[in-house]
């Protein structure tokens, strides 16, 4: 992972959604806690599953050029984690022991890997962040 030594943060779909709809109720939140990450030299890391379910919701909520931007503008500012087959499997039975509407297996992927990344913070507005332990803004 790139960054040696920076904070490593991971961002999830409600967080970057917030960011990238000026309409949305934490938009104003999110912009502000991504550009003091940013200037804090903060590396915000997410997983492929967040790239594919952000990309599907911005494609549907905000239309074709604002999910190819999500490609071409905001990806490169990210450190994509590609989910193995190991981390599916476990995320897949911390989902299933959940059994929690609500809970997503994107959700329990990205929580898997920030505790096998040792990341405590996450760029999220899922109360499911909060209730793993991790501080989100």
């Amino acid at each position: 992972m790139a960054s040696e030594g920076a904070q490593i943060v991971y961002a999830d779909t409600s967080g970057l959604y917030a960011l990238l709809d000026a309409g949305d109720a934490r938009h104003e939140e999110a912009a502000t806690s991504v550009r003091a990450l940013l200037s804090e030299g903060a590396l915000l890391v997410t997983t492929n599953y967040v790239v594919t379910e952000l990309t599907a919701l911005v494609q549907n909520r905000l239309g074709l050029d604002v999910a190819l931007q999500v490609q071409h503008g905001l990806l490169p500012a990210l450190e994509v984690v590609f989910v193995d087959r190991a981390l599916h499997q476990r995320a897949v039975a911390a989902w299933t022991v959940a059994r929690r509407r609500g809970l997503s297996l994107v959700d329990c992927a990205g929580f898997e890997l920030m505790r096998d990344l040792g990341v405590v913070t996450a760029l999220a507005f899922d109360r499911h962040f909060e209730e793993q332990g991790f501080a989100t803004p």
